[in-house]
Parts: structure tokens; sequence; C-alpha cells
């Protein structure tokens, strides 16, 4: 109960974030789903939202097969990460959909150092694929929580809810506190 909080904001509600090898990724699908349920049946139980992040390139198979498993188990409670700068985020994103079922994507740039043969590198390669993952996920009936703090980011939900305002419901922009407050 202390990882969600003893009483739930009445505008943010409890959410936590865990990491794939902090849950035990590194010892194996079964023992990291294992560890995920544990955490996930309390957050189904206290009216939770549990994430489940995304890490390097090396872990995400890992971690969307695991994903995949909670998601089944607990829908509509756990959510995952996608890395617009790995150009196979793009197919993952139409996988999830495709999924069926609820689904709650955070979409960001990704913070890790990835080769060229896997990720893109240059900035504007990163933000427009960015723009291409948020289309199919809202297309897709997906919620996304759109984490950046790049102003042309912002400016593309800001695009994409002028098109559709339907999307207003599947949507919200994450900055952390303390990084572009202007924005």
């Amino acid at each position: 109960e202390k990882m969600f909080g003893y009483a739930a904001d009445e505008v943010l509600g409890r959410n936590v974030s865990l990491k794939p090898t902090q849950m035990g990724l590194d010892l194996g699908e079964d023992y990291c789903f294992r560890s995920m349920a544990r955490v996930a049946e309390r957050a189904r139980a206290l009216d939770a939202f549990l994430r489940f992040e995304m890490e390097d390139a090396s872990t995400v198979d890992g971690t969307l097969r695991v994903f995949a498993r909670l998601r089944a188990a607990y829908p509509g409670t756990v959510g995952c990460v996608l890395q617009s700068m790995l150009f196979r985020s793009e197919a993952d994103a139409r996988a999830l959909v495709a999924a069926g079922g609820p689904l709650n994507v955070r979409l960001v740039k990704g913070i890790y150092v990835e080769p060229p043969e896997i990720a893109h590198q240059a900035p504007q390669q990163v933000r427009d694929a960015w723009i291409r993952i948020l289309g199919i996920l809202l297309k897709g009936g997906a919620f996304v929580a759109a984490a950046t703090h790049d102003e042309a980011l912002a400016g593309a939900v800001r695009d994409a809810l002028a098109r559709n305002r339907a999307w207003t419901q599947q949507i919200e922009i994450q900055m952390l506190l303390g990084v572009r407050e202007e924005l």
C-alpha cells in the first residue's frame, strides 16, 4: 500500500512505475511476471494504475511479452512505454493496438544510447517517429501519456487534438516538475 500511497488523489489517482529489470526480468520472464503480478493485484484492489516501464533495447522483447501477459490478466490496470527512437516501436505500437482490449501507453523519445542499426540518431527523426507512433496509438483507441518537454511534440499533440476532438479523452501530456515549466 505504501507504494501506491494511502489516499487516492481525486485528480491524479494512484500511479506507480516499475522497471522490468527492477522486477526481475534478468531472472526470467516468468519470474518478472510473477513479481509484477503481485504488484498489479494490489494495484487493482486499490483502484491504482501500474506502469511497466521500458529500458534499453536488449530488454524490449521480454518487456513486451511480460506486458502482454499483465495486460491480459489485469486489463485497464497496467500500461507500458514505447520509445520513438527505436525503429521497431511503430510496429510494436501496431501490435499493441491489434491485440485489443484496454491499452495505456506512455510515449517517450527514449534516453538510452542505442546503435544506429536499431535506433534513430537524429533528433528530428526521433520526433517524426514519435508523431507517427502517437497517431497509431490514438487511431487504435489507446490512451496515450505523451511524455515530452519538446515544444514541437507538444505542438503535435495540440494539432492532433484540433483534428479530432474526441481524442481529448485519450491523451495527456506528462512532464517532469521543474523541467520546461514555461511550456
